[in-house]
């Protein structure tokens, strides 16, 4: 009864709220989701003159911020800051989030929906070295793993354990990975289909967007900024930046979707393939190709706000800066490579 009277009361307040100071129209602006286990962090760029964000959230479209609490599941949450972390929610279940911009007088803005499922990676891939490349005793030579010289350097290899060796078969992916193609409508797709939008990987059960050489919004050499509330926040939502291309890609409900975000850095790391030799990209091509050997942004932010990770696809590095004949970069007003995911429906 008292979580009732609660509701209630905080219901009355945003009413009598709208009156004082109506919704009529104002700018719009673009908020980022970024799923966890059980929760999700949502984050905008600063609103001029704003004192206070309100969050709402509901298991069904916010079409009208100031009914939140009518909406399924719908919560509403203060904030003076820019990021709020929801916690408490359920893995795949999707979810619903608008943020009212506001100060003591006026209202100043409303961002757009954005849908999301909290996700927790259940199962790992393994790396991708094989019963092939371990090391022995006073060289660098890989030998196989079953060798007497292997196991006298160590009985533990990289190579010898693992999804690697226990499901290598490589019908659906290299080595242990294991991988569905994906139409653009979101059906599965034999493995013999010569063309496909999305990868499924069916060990982590996320979704992969697929790149293309058409020179369209999925082309493969296609590079983004990746921009942040933090960082170049008036960016957000250029058709340059990440953020402008998760929503372009939404926009199209793409592989029967619209719940695309950048990965977090060990989702990407996830589907490096270590046992591919240089120069050639370290992920399976016959699923993924047109990959760029190069790096690819992720989501995961660095202590230093101009900076997030990246992962290497040529080297399979996981880093925050890169060096080049230049010097060395990495801010996120650098141009780098982007693959979207999503949670299995």
């Amino acid at each position: 009864m008292f979580k009732h009277s609660v509701h209630a009361f905080i219901y009355v307040v945003l009413w009598f709220i709208s009156l004082s100071y109506p919704i009529t129209s104002y700018a719009q602006w673009l908020i980022k989701a970024t799923p966890g286990n059980k929760q999700i962090t949502l984050q905008w760029p600063p609103v001029k003159d704003a004192s206070n964000y309100g969050v709402c959230y509901a298991t069904e479209a916010i079409t009208n911020i100031n009914k939140c609490l009518n909406y399924a599941g719908g919560t509403w949450r203060n904030v003076a800051d820019t990021t709020i972390k929801i916690t408490r929610l359920s893995n795949g279940k999707k979810y619903y989030f608008r943020v009212l911009a506001e100060n003591s007088t006026t209202r100043l803005g409303v961002s757009n929906t954005i849908a999301a499922r909290p996700n927790k990676i259940t199962a790992l891939n393994d790396t991708g070295i094989n019963n092939e490349q371990c090391y022995q005793l006073d060289s660098d030579t890989l030998v196989a793993c079953a060798s007497a010289a292997a196991k006298a350097l160590n009985n533990n290899q990289d190579g010898m354990v693992g999804r690697d060796v226990t499901a290598g078969n490589s019908n659906d992916g290299r080595a242990g990975f294991s991988f569905t193609k994906i139409g653009s409508t979101g059906a599965a797709l034999p493995v013999t289909a010569s063309s496909w939008a999305c990868v499924k990987d069916n060990v982590t059960g996320l979704i992969w967007e697929n790149k293309t050489a058409d020179g369209g919004l999925h082309d493969g050499d296609n590079l983004y900024t990746n921009y942040s509330a933090d960082y170049g926040a008036s960016h957000l939502g250029s058709a340059t930046d990440a953020s402008g291309f998760v929503a372009a890609v939404n926009q199209q409900g793409w592989c029967g979707s619209k719940a695309w975000r950048l990965p977090t850095a060990d989702e990407l790391q996830s589907i490096v393939d270590y046992s591919i030799a240089y120069p050639e990209p370290k992920i399976d091509t016959v699923f993924f190709p047109n990959t760029q050997r190069d790096m690819f942004w992720s989501s995961s932010p660095d202590s230093n706000s101009s900076y997030a990770w990246h992962v290497s696809f040529l080297g399979g590095e996981v880093d925050t800066i890169y060096y080049t004949v230049d010097g060395y970069g990495g801010s996120r007003d650098m141009s780098l490579a982007v693959r979207l995911v999503r949670a299995s429906q």
